[in-house]
């Protein structure tokens, strides 16, 4: 049942973990990628992007042509009891 207090009989556990961040599109998929690969069972639970605009620095030479996004990320990780 759903609510339920007490021991579960479940043979793992799990974690939730939020986070914000900021990259670009190519280093945001990189970063999916590694994840995907690594020996870690993780599975995306939401994704949320918002177009950013970048800091202007006074006498810094123009940011990168390629746009920097926000990323709101939640990830469940599992592991065994």
């Amino acid at each position: 049942p759903l609510g339920a207090i007490g021991a579960s009989s479940k043979k793992y556990d799990s974690l939730t973990l939020k986070f914000a961040t900021r990259a670009t599109y190519k280093n945001f998929i990189a970063f999916l990628t590694q994840l995907e690969s690594s020996l870690r069972v993780v599975d995306l639970v939401s994704l949320s992007i918002s177009a950013t605009t970048p800091p202007v620095t006074p006498g810094q030479p123009a940011p990168s042509s390629e746009p920097v996004y926000g990323y709101d990320v939640t990830l469940r990780t599992y592991w065994l009891k």
